[in-house]
């Protein structure tokens, strides 16, 4: 399958770069800026398993990974998890911080204050008689 999705990469490369055919395929992916194949899979796997590992005890699929990392290698019949979950054996939801969600209600209160000054000097007066431990500037862009 690899292979396949390489041959097809090596075609959109070479579509993108305008190369010709005798153009080696490593050469037209770093000019098309392509990451190497095997690289691009691997990297969607590893966010696959990171996912997993975070997911909430409430989550349907979380007691399913809880039993993958508990049993580790399965010999006979092995599902997609299974594999997931023991290429990445570092990723555990033991080992992995979970951030909770937060939910606000569209009617609460932002916990800052944003203030928008019309001028420059206008902001730096504004400042200068601010007590705030942290204050945020920006341009605007």
């Amino acid at each position: 399958l690899v292979k396949k999705l390489g041959s097809i990469q090596l075609r959109a490369a070479r579509l993108m770069v305008g190369g010709m055919f005798s153009s080696p395929g490593d050469l037209l992916d770093a000019h098309a800026d392509l990451p190497p194949l095997h690289l691009a899979i691997d990297k969607h796997l590893q966010k696959a398993a990171l996912r997993y590992a975070t997911l909430p005890a409430t989550h349907p699929l979380y007691a399913e990974i809880r039993d993958v990392e508990r049993r580790g290698h399965v010999k006979k019949h092995p599902s997609p998890l299974h594999f997931l979950m023991n290429s990445y054996m570092d990723v555990s939801q033991v080992t992995v911080e979970k951030i909770p969600a937060v939910r606000r209600r569209a009617e609460s209160v932002a916990p800052v204050d944003v203030c928008v000054a019309a001028s420059k000097e206008e902001a730096k007066e504004w400042a200068l008689g601010e007590s705030a431990r942290v204050t945020l500037f920006s341009d605007g862009s």
